[in-house]
C-alpha cells in the first residue's frame, strides 16, 4: 500500500496509522527532509496512491483555495482509494472560547513558528463533510477525536475532526 503524508512536519502520523504501508512524505518546509519537498496548495505530481492523508495541514489554505487544493490532493488518489483529513475542529473553539480566550488561540490561528504554521481557515464537522461529497467521495468516517496541542507550556485537551472518504 503506498501513502503520501501531506504535511508531516515535525510529528508525521502516517507510520502509526498505516505500520506496513509505504509512505511518501510532502512537505513545504525543508527542516523536515521530506521525500517530496513542495507546496501542497501547488502540486504537480503524476504518481497515485491509495491512502493520502493530512493531519492539520488544510485550514493552512486561504479559504477561497480549500475547494482546489482539496481536489488537487483527491487526484493524487488511485480509484477506490482514501483520503482522511484531520484539522481542528471550529466547534470546540466556539464552545471553549468565552471561559479560555487565550488558550484557543493556537488551536483557532496555528502556532504561528514558521511562515506556514499559520491557519487561514477553519472547519466545522459539517464543512468538511460537504467538501468530500462535493469532491464525490463517500464518507467512510466522521467524527470528532480528542488531542492535546502546546499552548506556550500549557498542554491542552482540544478537539480535532477526522473525515474519511473513499474515492
Amino acid at each position: 500500500m503506498k501513502v503520501l503524508e501531506i504535511g508531516g512536519g515535525p510529528e508525521p502520523k502516517a507510520h502509526n496509522i498505516w505500520k506496513d504501508a509505504e509512505i511518501t512524505s510532502l512537505d513545504a518546509d525543508v527542516q523536515y527532509n521530506p521525500d517530496i519537498l513542495a507546496d501542497a496548495g501547488n502540486l504537480e505530481l503524476s504518481t497515485q496512491y491509495d491512502v493520502v492523508f493530512a493531519s492539520h495541514v488544510l485550514e493552512h489554505f486561504l479559504w477561497a483555495r480549500i475547494g482546489e487544493v482539496f481536489k488537487s490532493w483527491v487526484d493524487l488518489v488511485k480509484p477506490g482509494g482514501e483520503i482522511y483529513i484531520i484539522v481542528p475542529s471550529l466547534e470546540w473553539v466556539t464552545l471553549i472560547a468565552k471561559t479560555e480566550p487565550f488558550v484557543v488561540q493556537g488551536h483557532l490561528l496555528g502556532g504561528h513558528t514558521t511562515e506556514w504554521d499559520i491557519h487561514k481557515c477553519m472547519f466545522t464537522k459539517p464543512m468538511l463533510e460537504a467538501l468530500f461529497k462535493t469532491a464525490g467521495l463517500t464518507i467512510e468516517t466522521s467524527c470528532f477525536e480528542e488531542y492535546i496541542y502546546m499552548c506556550f507550556d500549557t498542554s491542552v485537551l482540544a478537539y480535532e475532526i477526522h473525515v474519511r472518504g473513499r474515492k
